[in-house]
C-alpha cells in the first residue's frame, strides 16, 4: 500500500486509517451526523471576514478564511470525481464546483514552470481548457511564476485540452488519454508540463 509523504499528506490520511475497519453504514451515518452538525454551526455563525485566520489546523499553517473556502469546493469535488472514476459512474463535470476547481487549478502553470521545472525567466505558457477563459503565465527574472494579465501573441508553449483531462492531470490523478492534450510551440516544456503538472496530492 502506498503511504503519503509530508505533513499535509499524513494529516489527510489519518482519517482514512482510523476508519479502515468501519462498515459502510457506519461511515454513512458518521458523514450525515457530522455534516448536519457543521451545517447547523455555519447557519448560526457564518464566516463574515475572509481575511480572518481559518479555524483549526488551516489557520495554524497560515491560511485565512478566504483561502480555506476557496479550497473546500476543490477538495470535495476532486474526491467525488475519484470515487466516480473508481465506481465507473462519471458525472458532475459541468457543475459549479467543476468550473471552480478547473479555474482554480488553472492558476498553477506559472508555479509549475518556475518551481517544479525551473524554466528560464521569460518562459511563457498559455493554457486553454474548453469552457474556460485562456490563462497565461510566465517565469519572472526572480524565478517566480506569475499570471499574465493578457494572453501573449506567441507563448513559449501552449496547451489545449478539455476540462476532465486537465483536472486529472493537474490534480495528480493520472495522465490524460492519448490525444486529449494538444501541445504547440516548444515541445520540451510542453512535455515537461505533462510529466510534472500536479499541484494537489
Amino acid at each position: 500500500m502506498r503511504r503519503t509523504r509530508g505533513m499535509m499528506g499524513q494529516f489527510t490520511e489519518q482519517g482514512v486509517v482510523a476508519r479502515r475497519d468501519r462498515t459502510p453504514d457506519e461511515l454513512i451515518n458518521e458523514i450525515r451526523a457530522c455534516t448536519t452538525a457543521r451545517h447547523t454551526q455555519l447557519l448560526a455563525d457564518p464566516p463574515t471576514d475572509p481575511a480572518a485566520p481559518a479555524p483549526g489546523l488551516f489557520g495554524a499553517i497560515g491560511w485565512n478564511t478566504r483561502t480555506l473556502l476557496k479550497n473546500r469546493p476543490l477538495d470535495l469535488w476532486m474526491h467525488e470525481q475519484d470515487v466516480r472514476r473508481a465506481l465507473g459512474m462519471p458525472g458532475g463535470l459541468d457543475s459549479p464546483a467543476a468550473r471552480h476547481s478547473a479555474d482554480y487549478l488553472a492558476e498553477s502553470p506559472g508555479y509549475v514552470l518556475a518551481k517544479k521545472l525551473k524554466a528560464d525567466p521569460g518562459t511563457t505558457v498559455l493554457l486553454e481548457v474548453e469552457g474556460h477563459a485562456p490563462v497565461a503565465a510566465t517565469v519572472t527574472d526572480e524565478g517566480r511564476g506569475r499570471l499574465l494579465p493578457e494572453v501573449p501573441a506567441e507563448p513559449t508553449v501552449a496547451l489545449r485540452t478539455d476540462r476532465e483531462s486537465f483536472v486529472v492531470l493537474a490534480g495528480g490523478r493520472r495522465r490524460p488519454d492519448a490525444g486529449r492534450v494538444q501541445i504547440s510551440g516548444d515541445e520540451v516544456p510542453g512535455q515537461q508540463l505533462l510529466d510534472h503538472p500536479a499541484v494537489t496530492p
